[in-house]
C-alpha cells in the first residue's frame, strides 16, 4: 500500500465523523472523485496491522449503484503500487457478508504464507510480442 497515501487521497480524507482519522494515517474514510465520473466514491481503507489480521483493504461504494471497473482500476493506483497484486475476492456463498448492495473490495495480503499466487497471464489472453496467440494454440 503506498505510504503516505498521494495528496489526491489525502485531499478526500474525511476529518470528522465516526470513520474520521488524521493527515498521513494509514487508514481512514475518504469521498474521491475518479476522472470521468461525477459522483463521488466513499471509500475505506485500511493498512496491513493486527486487527486486520494483515491484510490491506479498500472498499468503495456510491449511494445507488456498484462501482465500475474503470472506478475500482483507479482506485487501486491511488492506494497501491504498480508492482502490488491487488484482488476483489468472490467467495462461497456461505460467507458473503453484504453490508451495503453497492460496495466492492479490494485486497492484499502482506505475511507470506497469505501471498497470493497469479494464474499464467496467457490464460487471460495473447501476450504481445510471444508465441501465445490464439492460431498458435489452435495449431497445436
Amino acid at each position: 500500500m503506498r505510504k503516505p497515501f498521494p495528496e489526491l487521497v489525502e485531499a478526500g480524507r474525511l476529518a470528522e465523523g465516526s470513520y474520521s482519522s488524521s493527515p498521513g494515517d494509514p487508514f481512514g474514510a475518504f469521498r474521491l472523485c475518479v476522472p470521468g465520473y461525477w459522483e463521488p466514491l466513499v471509500i475505506i481503507a485500511n493498512d496491513a496491522c493486527r486487527d486486520s489480521e494483515w491484510w490491506e483493504h479498500v472498499s468503495a461504494s456510491h449511494r445507488d449503484r456498484t462501482p465500475t471497473w474503470e472506478e475500482m482500476v483507479w482506485l487501486k493506483d491511488q492506494f497501491w503500487n504498480d508492482d502490488e497484486v491487488v484482488v476483489q475476492f468472490h467467495p462461497a456463498k456461505q460467507n458473503y457478508v453484504n453490508w451495503h448492495s453497492y460496495c466492492l473490495h479490494l485486497w492484499r495480503p502482506t505475511r507470506h504464507k497469505d501471498k497470493l499466487s497469479l494464474p499464467p497471464p496467457v490464460l487471460v489472453g495473447p501476450l504481445m510480442g510471444r508465441r501465445h496467440d490464439r492460431e498458435h494454440y489452435q495449431a497445436e
